[in-house]
């Protein structure tokens, strides 16, 4: 199965890594496919639509508008899509729960960790396409 990941990190490094890791996923699980965006900071990822995306890594510290302003931002218009923080502050995780953060990964990333975590998420992201969704009309006709 095909997944759309973005990458909200500003700095360059961590976005490399985070990409390898993401590779390595995919080479160890052949089942997996991934189509990486990257986005410098959370102003440019708000500028365009991201309805498309079944995860988004964020970085907690960045410059414009932190990462948890941002996850914020995003649940105002989307509450199903997977949020993943990357970051080098613990202190952050209790806040994740605000905005139903799937999981936090702590910098350095290592990718036994971040194989257990993404696998994770990637169940999870499978059960809510499973779920079947609808909405019943005034008239009683169901969309």
């Amino acid at each position: 199965m095909k997944y759309n990941i973005a990458i909200v990190e500003d700095e360059k490094a961590a976005r490399a890594a985070l990409e390898e890791q993401i590779a390595e996923f995919a080479k160890r699980n052949k089942n997996a496919e991934f189509e990486v965006t990257h986005y410098p900071n959370a102003v440019d990822f708000l500028s365009k639509p991201f309805d498309k995306f079944d995860l988004i890594f964020l970085d907690i510290e960045m410059p414009l508008m932190d990462g948890l302003n941002l996850a914020h931002k995003i649940r105002e218009r989307d509450d199903d899509v997977s949020i993943v923080f990357v970051t080098n502050m613990k202190q952050y995780v209790i806040r994740g729960y605000e905005v139903d953060a799937d999981d936090f990964i702590l910098k350095p990333v290592t990718y036994e960790d971040f194989s257990m975590k993404l696998e994770r998420v990637i169940k999870k992201i499978l059960n809510k396409k499973d779920i079947v969704k609808f909405k019943i009309n005034d008239d009683g006709v169901i969309k």
